[in-house]
């Protein structure tokens, strides 16, 4: 069986959320840019303001009726609301990359820069979350084909750097990359970014375009276990899509108020399953959500106890 990784970035693979490192280097290159950061998150919360949702999301997500399972036939109309919401939310997101674009925050900034930032930043692999490199070097058999990073990020180069396996197929990294000019070397940021993954509605088109071509190239010639990895809100559509063992990868004592928020006020994940995943400290994953050709959707906790995972679950059927 051969398992295809994909996997969100920040705090996921990530300790924290990278988009902050990352705007801290045009102000590195140019002690004396202007505007300060603090006008783009002030930007980016008032447009959160100003582009308020005023639909209906259904929450939670997974109904307190009777047990369900996932299937293609029925993941559109269980999350339409969802979906909506999260297409909606590229407004908020155009808003705030736009102005980032206007004010030409990372016009001209060289693909090298960016790299050597990285390389600064992660010194020691200290971004990255334990237990990450000994999953790649276990779990993955072929980089090239096997493993895809979907981001919101701003910079492929960036992860391309902190995830530091040179092995990873540049293709496979897909997020909302800043741009680079098609002029003379050295490549440079035009300062305007791809805008085509924003959202969790985006994941999932990604995504079923990562499904379909491995399906196409591999032709039947061996069975494709899919999994997805996120922490967020915008990786749940992605962790309850049919075509994925999905896993939530999020240890509850280090973040308790978004694991909880997360869990159980945005997924509906019984009471009993969360307090048992929270107080047993000897268990690694659990089933949350069961899916039509016996894939699931997991609660994990770490890179290693889903290395256990995988491999526990790989001689079965997936």
């Amino acid at each position: 069986m051969r398992n295809i990784i994909i996997s969100d970035f920040d705090e996921t693979i990530t300790r924290c959320d990278t988009i902050g490192t990352i705007a801290k280097l045009p102000y590195l290159i140019t002690p004396e840019l202007k505007p300060e950061w603090s006008h783009f998150t002030k930007n980016y919360m008032d447009g959160f303001r100003k582009y308020k949702y005023n639909g209906t999301r259904s929450l939670p997500l997974l109904s307190s009726n009777a047990p369900l399972i996932i299937s293609p036939s029925n993941f559109d109309g269980l999350f339409k609301d969802e979906l909506q919401y999260q297409k909606y939310n590229r407004t908020i997101e155009l808003n705030s990359v736009n102005e980032i674009s206007k004010q030409r925050l990372f016009k001209s900034i060289t693909l090298e820069q960016m790299k050597q930032f990285a390389k600064e930043q992660n010194h020691d692999n200290c971004l990255l979350r334990g237990g990450f490199n000994q999953f790649c070097s276990s779990v993955i058999k072929n980089f090239q084909d096997d493993f895809y990073i979907l981001s919101i990020n701003w910079s492929r180069e960036f992860i391309y750097e902190i995830i530091g396996n040179k092995e990873v197929n540049p293709d496979h990294v897909l997020c909302n990359g800043l741009q680079v000019s098609a002029g003379k070397p050295p490549p440079i940021y035009t300062g305007e970014f791809d805008c085509g993954l924003l959202t969790g509605s985006d994941k999932i088109r990604s995504l079923n375009e990562i499904v379909g071509k491995t399906e196409t190239h591999n032709n039947g010639n061996e069975t494709c276990c899919y999994w997805y990895i996120g922490d967020s809100e915008t990786d749940l559509l992605s962790v309850l899509h049919p075509s994925t063992n999905g896993v939530l990868l999020m240890d509850p004592v280090e973040n308790p108020s978004k694991f909880l928020k997360i869990t159980e006020q945005i997924i509906g994940v019984p009471s009993d399953k969360i307090t048992r995943f929270q107080t047993d400290n000897a268990l690694g994953w659990l089933k949350f959500c069961e899916k039509e050709n016996g894939k699931f959707a997991y609660l994990v906790k770490s890179w290693d106890s889903l290395r256990d995972l995988i491999t526990e679950t790989s001689n079965s059927r997936c």
